[in-house]
């Protein structure tokens, strides 16, 4: 395993973005609207396996304060703290705490597996 992570969203692929939500049970994302809330983020991580997109993130900020968004991990990349690693990334780029915005069960058994239930938000 050869891991890194990606600060920006030059050169994504958005349709293997979405495919990663769709395998995860993340519901309600396609290409385009990926394309258009990342880019729009305040903050966004994405990590890699050598060139395979393994995982992504990001924070947007709204009335409500800035938020974890769209925090995803391919199946067979959970469990080695990945997630934690880009959560903690993304944290770094807010004062205070981080909360998490999830959109389905899927998102938040993800979330609660990652031990992060006081931040569900």
């Amino acid at each position: 395993m050869h891991l890194t992570l990606k600060f920006d969203t030059d050169e994504m692929d958005w349709n293997q973005v979405a495919a990663i939500y769709e395998a995860a049970g993340f519901t309600g994302r396609d290409a385009a609207s990926l394309q258009s809330a990342f880019t729009s983020s305040d903050a966004v991580c994405f990590a890699f396996d050598t060139n395979r997109l393994i995982g992504m993130g990001r924070v947007d900020a709204s009335d409500n304060g800035p938020a974890l968004h769209d925090l995803c991990i391919v199946e067979s990349y959970k469990g080695f703290g990945l997630g934690h690693t880009m959560h903690d990334y993304l944290a770094r780029n807010v004062e205070g705490t981080l909360p998490i915005r999830y959109r389905n069960d899927a998102e938040l058994e993800f979330y609660k597996a990652m031990e992060l239930d006081e931040l569900l938000g």
